[in-house]
Formats: structure tokens, sequence, C-alpha cells
């Protein structure tokens, strides 16, 4: 990956709950570490059906494991969708490093200059 922007703000909406697929939600923990390698700033947010990737024990899943890497890394800084969190009943969304905030936060950031959005 060549990185040409300061700021990526990353939006993932899957989960494998929603799909049946174990690596559904995957892939946008690992582009966002895989740009911090580059020393990319990168903001991370979990939206619709991502914020029950919380609700995923340690020893079951990948996904838990990247998502404890993402909470210590630095140069990431993970959001959760407050709406979605209220709607799923997602409590351990409520850890130390995360973000619970509104889509007013969102629109501002996915504004700032030098930011590029990734949906996945």
């Amino acid at each position: 990956i060549e990185v040409v922007m300061k700021n990526y703000l990353i939006v993932e909406t899957q989960s494998p709950f929603q799909s049946g697929n174990p690596l559904c939600g995957l892939r946008g923990m690992e582009l966002a570490l895989e740009l911090t390698t580059h020393g990319t700033h990168v903001k991370l947010w979990l939206m619709q059906d991502a914020v029950q990737i919380f609700q995923l024990q340690a020893a079951e899943s990948r996904l838990h494991a990247l998502l404890t890497e993402c909470l210590n890394e630095q140069l990431i800084t993970v959001y959760v969708d407050q709406f979605a969190v209220a709607q799923r009943g997602c409590s351990e969304s409520r850890s130390q490093n995360v973000n619970i905030a509104d889509m007013s936060l969102f629109t501002e950031q996915l504004m700032i200059a030098d930011t590029t959005a990734i949906w996945h």
C-alpha cells in the first residue's frame, strides 16, 4: 500500500453474527493496522452490526484479537456509533480505549482536509 493521505477514516459495518462468515469485519481492522506501519493516523469507526464484534470472546475469534490490537495501537482511535450500541445492546463496547460517539462527530471527521474515508 502506498500511503498518500495523512489521515484515514475506516468504517466497518459488518460482523460475523450478521453474515455467518467468521472473517466478516476483519478487513477494516487489518487495514487500519497496516496503515499504522507507515506512521499514518487512523480513525476506525465501528457502525451498524460491527459493534457486535465486542461481544466475541477472546478465545473464539481472530477478530477479537485484532480489535484488541487496534485498541492498543497509539495511531488508531476506535469509535463506535452510539445509536448502534444502544440498538444492539452492546455494553461490552464501553472499554477504556473506545470512544462512543454520534454521527455528528463522524461527519466532522469526514470533512477534515487530508482525510480519506474507506467503507467496508
